[in-house]
């Protein structure tokens, strides 16, 4: 695969995607606008990475572990606006370019 994400809190037009592709790690809406980006960790063929979406009250971040658990990169908290608390919203998965596998569905409640 060229690109993966994690989608989360998502409905059509809505929600959030952490993406990793060659040019770092996105935290998008589901619009597709850029919220934030980092281009200091690239998709690497053959690596494992660990996504996490953290949607709290009003803020949004992404994090990108590798496989052992280490913090590769983390956003920022971005302002939301908060009648994003009671949407509902799914949890799912995107890749480009090609396969990816996906494993190890989590959930942490703060």
């Amino acid at each position: 695969a060229s690109g993966v994400s994690l989608l989360f809190q998502h409905t059509p037009g809505n929600g959030f995607e952490c993406r990793l592709d060659g040019k770092g790690v996105t935290l998008a809406d589901a619009k597709g606008k850029t919220i934030w980006s980092d281009a200091k960790v690239q998709l690497a063929k053959g690596k494992a990475y660990r996504f996490e979406g953290i949607v709290d009250t009003d803020r949004v971040m992404v994090r990108v572990r590798d496989d052992a658990g280490k913090v590769l990169v983390e956003s920022v908290e971005r302002y939301v606006s908060d009648t994003n608390n009671d949407r509902m919203g799914t949890l799912g998965v995107s890749c480009t370019g090609g396969p990816a596998i996906f494993s190890d569905w989590s959930w942490t409640a703060p």
